[in-house]
């Protein structure tokens, strides 16, 4: 009996136990049951929620869409009632294309052509004059300056035509100038050169002038004939070969220079007349006379030259003494 009662003592605890774990198991279900009815509770609100929100959209949109609508019927209207894709647009499609794409940019322009047109419309008759005057002065002056324009542009083109006339002939006779200079200049060892000179702006006749680059020693570049650089006796040199070069392209019967080769030193002095005599004693050239006080001794002559001196001073005879009958007839015949 003891035994009986000890085994069935152990059923009762076990199932006293098993009923125990049973109902925590049923109290968990029914905690799950509750969350998931309040999920379920939470999730109808989100979608009643959802549902409201979604009638809210559907109802903006078809105000939007019939805003769209509307704003696409006046659009029609101001492009003759063509849309974009037809063929008709094409008018339009300059300025339909320089619209921005962007929503807020597309609404700030719009506020800026209203306030212009607000601006306007509250002028009065007054400033509307002033504004019809002005454009009309507006007017008259672009049409001045075209007709300035126009004048410029004739005055430029007669410019060129005479600069074309006259600069051209110019830099040819400068060019011969130059090549008549640089030789004499290479005859007597050094180097020279003639250019024109137009200045910075090539525009301003003004600057234009002869511009005379010359160097006396080897190895030295040319350097512009001027008062700091070169001595007085070059400067002479120089200008004496410039007068030569110019005369020699002046076809005249005679010349005549007279004291040349002051302020020259010997050196000089005999280039000069070394060059005087060769280019004078040519078989093309004309007839030249050099007027001097004085001659540096052995220089070069020419059977081509003639001397002539003169004698003046408190000693010279009377010119009754040696008159021309007396000189061309020292006979004393009668000449009929």
């Amino acid at each position: 009996v003891q035994v009986q009662i000890k085994n069935d003592t152990e059923k009762f605890c076990e199932l006293a136990t098993s009923c125990t774990l049973q109902e925590q198991q049923i109290e968990v279900v029914r905690k799950k049951v509750a969350y998931m009815e309040n999920e379920i509770s939470e999730n109808k609100r989100k979608l009643d929620e959802a549902e409201q929100q979604l009638n809210v959209i559907k109802d903006k949109y078809n105000e939007v869409a019939s805003q769209a609508k509307s704003l696409q019927s006046r659009a029609k209207g101001l492009s003759k009632g063509f849309l974009p894709s037809d063929e008709g647009f094409d008018e339009f499609r300059k300025q339909y294309d320089a619209l921005p794409d962007d929503v807020e940019e597309l609404k700030a322009k719009k506020e800026q052509y209203a306030s212009r047109i607000a601006c306007l419309n509250i002028a009065d008759d007054e400033e509307l004059q002033e504004y019809e005057s002005r454009l009309n002065q507006i007017k008259s002056l672009t049409e001045q300056v075209e007709s300035s324009n126009r004048s410029l542009n004739k005055i430029s083109a007669k410019i060129e035509r005479v600069e074309e006339e006259w600069l051209t002939p110019l830099k040819e006779l400068v060019s011969q100038i130059d090549a008549k200079f640089a030789r004499a200049f290479q005859t007597m060892g050094c180097a020279g050169q003639v250019s024109v000179y137009t200045g910075e702006d090539e525009k301003d006749y003004s600057n234009y002038g002869i511009s005379i680059m010359v160097t006396y020693r080897n190895g030295e570049p040319l350097q512009e004939l001027n008062s700091s650089i070169q001595s007085g006796g070059e400067r002479a040199v120089a200008t004496a070969t410039y007068m030569l070069s110019l005369q020699e392209l002046t076809p005249v019967p005679f010349r005549c220079v007279d004291e040349i080769n002051q302020g020259m030193d010997a050196n000089n002095e005999r280039r000069i007349f070394e060059l005087i005599v060769e280019c004078t004693c040519q078989p093309t050239s004309s007839q030249y006379f050099l007027i001097t006080p004085k001659l540096i001794p052995n220089l070069s002559y020419s059977e081509n030259m003639k001397i002539h001196i003169v004698h003046n001073g408190p000693f010279v005879e009377k010119d009754r003494k040696w008159g021309f009958s007396k000189l061309c007839n020292p006979e004393g015949a009668q000449i009929a």
